[in-house]
């Protein structure tokens, strides 16, 4: 019986030594952005003197015509919780679902900037807001 208590003090005295919030380490990973961009406007021009057309992500993000689209992913080691885009230089943000989603279409000529950022379950935002231009010529 002494050996069952002896035994049972020395696991209690253990369990007491190691707390639960002091073995858990804080998450300090910000989360990542990715984007990709699918060229559904006609082919872009290459060069000067333009060379054959190609279907590219753009050449420095420039297409002709449009419209194009960019779809936008997060990942975190811990879970994203917010995603979101903003197309007035960050005045207003967008919510796009955690898994993802596509960035409205850039149609018009010229330059069309998104904002981006994402945050994780720890409230880690990503580093600053990505500034994606998308670059839209007329035929």
């Amino acid at each position: 019986m002494l050996r069952i208590v002896v035994t049972a003090a020395a696991l209690g005295a253990a369990l007491i030594a190691v707390s639960p919030a002091a073995a858990q380490v804080p998450d300090t990973t910000r989360p990542g952005i990715s984007t990709s961009t699918t060229p559904t406007a006609a082919p872009q021009r290459n060069g000067n003197p333009p060379a054959a057309p190609s279907t590219s992500t753009g050449n420095g993000n420039w297409y002709i015509g449009g419209p194009v689209t960019t779809a936008v992913t997060a990942s975190d080691d811990v879970g994203v919780t917010s995603l979101q885009y903003s197309i007035d230089d960050g005045a207003t943000w967008v919510d796009l679902p955690v898994t993802g989603g596509n960035l409205p279409p850039a149609t018009g000529e010229g330059r069309t900037s998104y904002r981006l950022r994402a945050s994780d379950a720890a409230g880690n935002r990503a580093r600053g807001a990505t500034d994606l231009p998308v670059r839209v010529l007329a035929d």
